[in-house]
């Protein structure tokens, strides 16, 4: 509070300077406005005279004088003013602060001290003198001794309590008296005078409203039958107001209606501002279990609180409907069936029995949305009416009064097809001709069509006497979406039949050497395509063979081409073709898949399969090729990165050769991969075929001994070589980067002994090779050595 009251003054004693002698001012008996701070200026002055001793000046113009003073005949004058505002504004509203705010208009020594008192007295009247001053109620203090300029603007004195005191008593007027106090009243250097706009700036507060329009949830207190919730945590809230627009906090009071005493507090709740005026309080959830309650709310501002507004009694409900909830119809029956059709309508009955308060239920085909009240025996019959066929589930959940929902019911039927039949007469129309449309009735009565244009406005169709209608539809779009109902004279309306109609401009694509997708003339073959026009104008075409460059094609007269391909490759093939007019306009595309067989020879590994592990170093690996052409005379082949080679092919057109690996090109694996073509007579080459497998390292066995049970820096371990293959062995062998070599004995065995001097993670690799040239793989051998 008293931060607030020196900003005010500070404030005040600025706007007084800015303005001068004179203060910004409102009418004498203001009425508050929202805002806090009024400034109220003295609705009379009166003032005293000493040289009139039983008289008195009521109702002066100003200015007032306050102390010694002499007129123009310099007769020494001693005056008291008063000065009386009208207070019945603020009747009702706390007083926050109010300052006495004054203006000198002469002084007669601004060499001396200011001595003015302000006191609160009695109302002044006629009768009041200088002999017979009014009564000092309350002597208030005198304004600052020093203030900047002389005569002074802004003087200010604090006066809250006696304006408090006045309302307080039920007054609604305030008189305060200026004098210059004790012996120093008559004192010449001491006198002075006021301006007649004497005010007082008050700042008060107008209590808040108590609250109203209490609410659970969404629901409003007072409305008729019982409030319930199915919530342990409902949200209450209330509306709360402020003349002032004030923001307010509130307290919401909750307890059972069985025990009053038990009595919950919820303090500080908001803010409720005078954009959102409600103040929502979401309960903790443990605390409240199912039974009947009631909530108060109060609210308070910066200054004052309301009284409880009226309580709100409410029911917490959170238990489910239970029970056989079953949906049944004689319309649509779920009995496997086929029933009605599409706007067929059908009534279904929904039934729970054995629930007090049951509301109804919720229902509906794309979920239960909608809601129909209970009848006598828990019981509500609906309607509903298809639009598709097929299969459909209607849901229902049952609703208690509080809200409760049981678990879904759901029911399934089936739906006849009603729709019509829509036939194309055109369906390989190319753009901008007409499509001759047929609607053909589903069901009896059919007087017409209901028909929509990719989804747009309905448009109507008359039937013929046996129920069908034509339609001439020429699309303006490459794709257009038909939509048809039929319609009978009682206003049934089927299920729709959907019809897309698409214009093709591609062009038509064929090959009898290579029908689309499927398998045609084999590798080697050389075969034609015949080029079509989908659309008018077409001159050439543009055309791809397996996604490579352009070429074109000049169509003949009746807008066809040919064009030859021969595959250099077998398999899947893909030729893309445009069409073009003279114009430069060109078609969609037609993609045409085809595929080429192979002829490439077959090639039989003796036992190793494709991709397979097999062969040693050393030993003859005998590969066999026969053929797939017709006239097979020789086979060009190649041993991965070796030069191409020839082996000419037997009288069963067949041929083999046999492999010696001597060396194993790899670390870790070697792969031989062998690719082999078939030449025949006249000089054709087949497509190759590919064959791959793994070959055997044949690499040493390697196994290590300590002394201890496990490995240690400064102990022999013991490596024991054992070789896979003959003849005179020698190992080489490659411990921590370090490559070596050590002798077998006649047995293909060797020992290597070796003290590690480091704790680490060692690595030992080791291969063979013998007298005969023949180079193994080699074995890895990972162990860890610890320093103790």
């Amino acid at each position: 509070m008293h931060r607030r009251q020196y900003a005010l003054r500070a404030g005040l004693a600025g706007l007084s300077m800015v303005a001068g002698i004179g203060i910004v001012t409102v009418v004498a008996t203001p009425t508050p406005a929202v805002a806090e701070t009024t400034q109220v200026t003295a609705a009379t002055l009166a003032y005293t005279d000493s040289r009139d001793p039983r008289g008195i000046e009521l109702d002066s113009p100003g200015p007032a004088p306050v102390g010694a003073w002499r007129d123009e005949q310099r007769r020494r004058h001693v005056s008291r003013s008063y000065f009386t505002f009208d207070l019945s504004a603020w009747r009702g509203r706390q007083i926050r602060d109010a300052v006495v705010v004054a203006d000198e208009t002469a002084v007669d020594d601004c060499r001396k001290p200011r001595r003015v008192e302000v006191s609160r007295t009695r109302a002044v009247t006629a009768r009041h003198s200088w002999q017979n001053p009014p009564d000092v109620l309350t002597r208030l203090g005198e304004f600052d001794a020093v203030s900047a300029g002389c005569p002074a603007a802004g003087l200010t004195l604090d006066v809250t309590t006696a304006v408090r005191a006045v309302l307080a008593g039920g007054g609604s007027t305030l008189t305060l008296e200026l004098r210059v106090p004790g012996e120093a009243e008559g004192d010449p250097h001491l006198g002075r005078a006021f301006a007649r706009d004497l005010g007082i700036l008050i700042e008060s507060n107008t209590a808040p409203h108590t609250p109203v329009a209490l609410m659970v949830g969404d629901t409003a207190c007072g409305t008729p039958g019982a409030l319930l919730t199915n919530s342990h945590d409902p949200e209450l809230s209330a509306e709360l107001g402020d003349p002032d627009g004030d923001d307010l906090y509130a307290t919401f009071a909750v307890w059972p209606i069985a025990d009053p005493a038990d009595r919950r507090l919820f303090r500080h709740v908001g803010p409720a501002t005078p954009d959102d005026t409600r103040a929502r309080l979401r309960l903790p959830w443990d605390l409240l279990a199912d039974g009947r309650y009631a909530f108060a709310v109060k609210a308070r501002d910066e200054d004052s609180a309301t009284p409880w507004s009226s309580p709100c009694r409410f029911t917490v409900d959170t238990t489910a409907p239970t029970g056989d909830l079953r949906i049944t119809s004689t319309d649509y029956p779920d009995d496997g069936a086929e029933h009605g059709g599409g706007g067929v309508g059908g009534s279904f009955t929904i039934t729970l029995t054995g629930v007090p308060d049951l509301a109804g239920f919720l229902w509906g085909v794309e979920g239960p949305y909608t809601f129909v009240p209970a009848g006598p025996g828990g019981t509500a019959t609906v309607t509903y009416t298809p639009d598709r066929a097929g299969p459909t589930w209607l849901s229902a959940v049952a609703v208690d009064r509080a809200g409760n929902f049981s678990e879904t019911a759901n029911f399934r039927f089936l739906v006849a097809d009603n729709a019509p039949l829509v036939t194309d007469a055109d369906p390989d129309a190319w753009s901008g001709q007409p499509h001759h449309l047929t609607f053909t009735p589903a069901m009896s009565g059919v007087v017409s069509y209901a028909y929509q244009v990719d989804y747009g406005p309905e448009q109507t169709l008359a039937a013929a006497a046996d129920g069908s209608a034509r339609l001439v539809f020429t699309p303006d779009k490459p794709y257009t979406d038909l939509l048809v109902r039929s319609v009978t004279a009682s206003g049934v309306r089927s299920s729709p039949a959907a019809l897309a109609l698409v214009v093709v401009t591609a062009p038509v694509v064929g090959s009898t050497d290579w029908p689309r997708g499927a398998a045609g003339a084999p590798f080697g073959s050389t075969g034609t395509f015949t080029l079509r026009p989908h659309t008018a104008g077409v001159v050439e075409y543009v055309y791809q063979f397996d996604f490579g460059p352009s070429q074109t094609v000049p169509a003949g007269p009746d807008g066809t081409a040919t064009v030859t391909f021969t595959p250099t490759r077998a398999y899947d093939h893909t030729l893309i073709v445009r069409s073009r007019t003279a114009a430069g306009a060109e078609s969609d595309a037609t993609y045409y898949s085809f595929q080429v067989p192979s002829v490439a020879p077959e090639i039989d590994g003796h036992g190793i399969g494709l991709g397979e592990t097999g062969g040693r170093i050393g030993d003859p690996l005998p590969l066999t090729f026969r053929p797939r052409a017709d006239g097979v005379t020789e086979y060009l082949y190649r041993v991965n990165e070796d030069a191409e080679a020839t082996v000419a092919a037997g009288a069963d057109g067949s041929a083999t050769v046999t492999l010696l690996p001597l060396a194993y090109a790899g670390m870790w694996t070697d792969v031989i991969r062998i690719e082999v073509r078939s030449r025949s007579t006249g000089g054709f080459v087949s497509d190759p075929a590919t064959f791959w497998f793994y070959l055997d390292p044949t690499a040493p066995v390697v196994t290590a001994s300590t002394v201890g049970d496990r490995p240690l820096v400064g102990q022999p371990m013991t490596f024991e070589f054992t070789a896979r293959i003959g003849g005179q062995v020698e190992f080489r062998y490659v411990l921590d980067g370090v490559e070596q070599s050590l002798a077998a004995g006649p047995d293909g065995h060797a020992t290597l002994v070796w003290t590690p001097q480091t704790p680490d993670l060692h690595t030992l690799w080791v291969g063979s090779r013998n007298s005969d040239g023949l180079v193994t793989g080699q074995t890895p051998h990972h162990f860890f050595v610890f320093a103790d």
